[in-house]
């Protein structure tokens, strides 16, 4: 397995996404509903939003 590389806005993109207060939150069944969906309709072990 190969690690992910790391982008260059990291810091950015964290930024944003504290900014919006959307890192870190508790689950919502309304996006564990898309990836539930989007998991078995690809056969996948995982599903992620992004």
């Amino acid at each position: 397995m190969t690690k992910p590389k790391i982008l260059n806005n990291e810091a950015e993109r964290l930024h944003v996404f504290r900014a919006f207060k959307i890192l870190d939150t508790s689950h919502e069944e309304r996006f564990d509903r898309v990836t539930r969906i989007a998991k078995r309709m690809f056969n996948v072990f995982i599903s992620l939003l992004r």
